[in-house]
């Protein structure tokens, strides 16, 4: 099923049967983290809260929202970053992000196979991060530092 959120960001939901989803996460070249970009984060999280039940945890700088950390059963696997005027015309979106050894070297990669980078590498406190576009032009982020298990 395809769901729109009320920001306009769309994603897709299944129910699992005999395949539950990603088996494994985290190590390099696997899914490690899931981003929702919103120009209007309060009603996402409200929204993504009562669809799936997940867990939030805002956090603020001078009273100001700048992220919210997104809980499954315990575990944090996603965020919802609000936009600013960086993201130029961008609409609301969900971002996924891979596990690399280094971004650097994967940002040459990308590169090599006809992609481009579209930010970074950025140093965040959890380690590196890029934002990259495959040839076609969908964007997806790399991450380079410490997963959970």
């Amino acid at each position: 099923m395809i769901v729109e959120d009320p920001t306009g960001a769309a994603l897709a939901a299944w129910q699992p049967w005999a395949h539950i989803g990603a088996r494994q996460v985290n190590d390099p070249g696997c899914l490690t983290w899931n981003e929702l970009q919103s120009r209007d984060p309060e009603p996402a999280v409200a929204f993504y809260a009562g669809l799936f039940g997940w867990e939030t945890e805002p956090i603020e700088e001078d009273g100001k929202l700048v992220y919210v950390v997104l809980e499954n059963a315990g575990s944090s696997n996603g965020g919802i970053m609000p936009m600013t005027e960086q993201h130029g015309d961008a609409p609301s979106n969900w971002l996924a992000y891979f596990t690399v050894r280094s971004c650097e070297d994967a940002i040459a990669k990308v590169r090599e196979l006809g992609g481009d980078a579209l930010a970074g590498p950025l140093d965040i406190r959890a380690g590196s991060i890029a934002v990259t576009r495959d040839p076609q032009g969908a964007a997806f982020a790399i991450f380079e530092g410490e997963t959970d298990d």
